[in-house]
């Protein structure tokens, strides 16, 4: 489900909350849900998957 913060109930609680849609992010996203706990992720841009949507399923580690 999509929403704005704006939109979010006030006095909402959460489990976990995950900044960024990326691979680490929804990542922690699912195992949290997984483990049965309640996870909002925020995402500050229009589309869900951070750098890694961009990435064209390429992976960069330094060093």
């Amino acid at each position: 489900m999509f929403t704005t913060l704006a939109a979010l109930p006030e006095q909402t609680s959460y489990d976990v909350i995950v900044a960024g849609s990326g691979a680490a992010g929804l990542a922690a996203a699912v195992f949290a849900a997984i483990e049965g706990r309640s996870v909002l992720v925020i995402e500050r841009t229009d589309h869900v998957g951070g750098t890694s949507a961009l990435s064209a399923a390429t992976t960069w580690v330094p060093n």
